[in-house]
C-alpha cells in the first residue's frame, strides 16, 4: 500500500512557501536584504572597512554663506580628477544677499599634496553621509552646507558631517590656509 500525504496538508505547506518566496523578494526588492542592504540605513558611514572606503571619495563640497552685512561666503571643493588631488576656493563678496556668481571675486584650483590629500581623508574619516535634503541659501542658514561624492554614489546620500566638532575645525582652518594667497578669477564660474 503506497502512502498519500492529505492532500490538505500539501496545499498549506505549498501556501507557505509561495509566501515566503513572496517575502524574500519583497525584502530584496526594498534593499533590506541582498547587496543594497546598506542603502536602507538613514546614513552611511565614512572609513576602512565601513559603508564609503575613504579611498573612493572623490568630491568633498563645503559652503558657507551668511547674510550678515556684509554677507560671507566660501565655497571649499577637495576633489580628485583625472590623476590628481586638488582644492578649489570660491569666494563672493557683495552687498546684497543672496551672493550669486556674479558675486565671485576669488575662484581658484590648487593641486594638493599626496600628503595633503591623506590628511583631508584623515579628517572625513569617521564622519556620516546622510540623505540628500533640499537646502538653499534663502532658507536663511548659513551653513555650512557639506556634501560628499564617491565611486559608486548613488546621489540618495549626499548631505556629509564631521565626527566631531574637532574634525571640522580642523578641516576649516586647513580649508582656510591652503585658500589664503589664492586671489583670483581663473577657472570657469560655477564649476561646483
Amino acid at each position: 500500500m503506497r502512502y498519500r500525504p492529505n492532500r490538505k496538508i500539501m496545499i498549506i505547506i505549498a501556501i507557505i512557501i509561495i509566501i515566503l518566496l513572496l517575502l524574500l523578494l519583497l525584502l530584496r526588492i526594498l534593499g533590506i536584504i541582498g547587496p543594497n542592504a546598506k542603502y536602507r540605513k538613514d546614513y552611511l558611514e565614512v572609513g576602512s572597512g565601513k559603508d564609503i572606503s575613504p579611498g573612493t571619495i572623490s568630491l568633498l563640497q563645503y559652503t558657507y554663506s551668511s547674510s550678515t552685512n556684509p554677507p560671507d561666503y566660501h565655497r571649499y571643493c577637495y576633489y580628485f580628477e583625472d590623476g590628481y588631488y586638488l582644492f578649489y576656493y570660491e569666494k563672493r563678496e557683495g552687498n546684497h544677499w543672496p551672493l550669486t556668481e556674479d558675486d565671485i571675486t576669488v575662484a581658484c584650483v590648487k593641486e594638493l599634496s599626496s600628503e595633503q590629500w591623506e590628511y583631508f581623508l584623515s579628517l572625513v574619516d569617521g564622519g556620516r553621509v546622510q540623505k540628500k535634503e533640499d537646502e538653499s541659501v534663502e532658507s536663511g542658514d548659513a551653513g555650512p552646507w557639506m556634501y560628499l561624492r564617491w565611486k559608486g554614489d548613488r546621489t540618495r546620500f549626499q548631505k556629509f558631517e564631521f565626527r566631531d566638532y574637532a574634525s571640522r575645525a580642523s578641516f576649516e582652518r586647513m580649508s582656510e590656509g591652503l585658500s589664503e594667497g589664492m586671489d583670483s578669477v581663473d577657472v570657469p564660474q560655477g564649476l561646483f
